[in-house]
């Protein structure tokens, strides 16, 4: 069975930052282009439901392992 561009998109992963926001990873298709999209949400209200922020970044997909390397680089300084 082929992998379609299409079986990529969507939410990929989300991880809790505070009691009210929390990230999103997403991939996504704008003119041919994959990009991953993190961004923050932030809690609507009193309710269970979040809205994107204009917090956070784009980039294209290819430029991922780029990201991986600078996210190893800030682990080093982590105190297990």
């Amino acid at each position: 069975m082929a992998v379609q561009m299409s079986d990529f998109y969507g939410l990929i992963g989300a991880f809790e930052k505070n009691s009210s926001e929390h990230v999103r990873a997403t991939i996504s298709e704008y003119r041919g282009v994959l990009y991953l999209d993190l961004r923050i949400f932030s809690k609507i209200g009193s309710h269970d439901g979040y809205a994107p922020t204009n917090k956070g970044i784009r980039i294209k997909l290819d430029q991922a392992p780029k990201l991986r390397k600078l996210i190893c680089k800030a682990e080093s300084f982590i105190a297990f």
